[in-house]
């Protein structure tokens, strides 16, 4: 995202998402390292299609925000006054509803 958007990011932004990340990878590994050799049941079966399925699914979402803090920030200073996201994030979520009910029907 930072060659995407031109963004520049704090240091205390950085150290976050990296605690983040490391957070993640430390909760999969086991505890017990030994233990996980002699007894491998106890290490979960990660199946790789469903990790990249998890990322995929999150990443539209984060593409999104992303997105719409790019697009406020630009029509910020094109009006000269704040867009307020209540009003934005209701007129997506009446979307939404308007396309699943037109799906589930």
């Amino acid at each position: 995202m930072l060659f995407l958007f031109h963004v520049r990011f704090h240091l205390s932004q950085l150290v976050g998402a990296a605690l983040v990340v490391s957070g993640v990878v430390f909760s999969v590994l086991p505890l017990n390292p030994s233990a996980a050799a002699l007894n491998p049941s106890i290490v979960p079966d990660i199946e790789l299609k469903y990790v990249c399925l998890v990322v995929a699914c999150f990443s539209l979402p984060a593409l999104a925000s992303t997105l719409k803090d790019k697009i406020f920030r630009q029509e910020q200073a094109r009006l000269g006054r704040p867009l307020d996201i209540f009003v934005v994030n209701s007129f997506g979520s009446i979307f939404q509803v308007c396309v699943c009910a037109y799906v589930l029907k």
